[in-house]
C-alpha cells in the first residue's frame, strides 16, 4: 500500500489518483467471507485477500490517506448475490471493474457518508 500511495503522492493529480487506487487495489485477490473465514471489514494488501467490502475500505482509506476532505460514500445493493463498492466524486470505484464509472441511483440498494472509520451501514454483519 506504502508504494502505491507513494506514487499517487508524486502525480498530484486526484481523480487520476483515485483511478490508480481502483486499479491497484482490484489487482488484490478476492476471496468470499464464508472461505476466508473473516467477518467485518478488513484492509488489503497484495498479500491479504478480501471480498468487495474489503476492496471498498481498502480504497477509502488510500483516498482518505491523501486526501481527508474528500467525501466518500459506501454503496451497498442487496439480493442474490449481493454487492458493496465505494462512491468518490459521483463516480464508483467496484472491484468487479477495471474502470471508474458514473454512479447511477437505481443500481444500489443504500448509500451512506463513510469516514472509513466505522463498519459501513448496510452490511449483514
Amino acid at each position: 500500500m506504502r508504494t502505491v500511495l507513494l506514487l499517487l503522492l508524486l502525480s498530484g493529480c486526484a481523480h487520476h489518483d483515485i483511478e490508480v487506487i481502483n486499479y491497484e487495489v482490484n489487482k488484490y485477490s478476492y476471496v468470499h467471507d464464508s472461505i476466508s473465514g473473516r467477518h467485518g471489514v478488513y484492509p488489503m494488501s497484495p498479500t491479504q485477500a478480501g471480498d468487495c467490502e474489503d476492496y471498498a475500505y481498502t480504497k477509502c482509506l488510500m483516498i482518505r490517506n491523501l486526501y481527508p476532505d474528500k467525501e466518500t460514500f459506501y454503496l451497498y445493493r442487496y439480493g442474490k448475490p449481493s454487492h458493496a463498492a465505494l462512491m468518490v466524486d459521483g463516480m464508483v470505484l467496484d472491484n468487479q471493474y477495471k474502470f471508474l464509472y458514473p454512479y447511477v441511483e437505481e443500481n444500489w440498494t443504500r448509500i451512506s457518508p463513510w469516514s472509513c472509520e466505522t463498519q459501513p451501514l448496510g452490511t449483514n454483519r
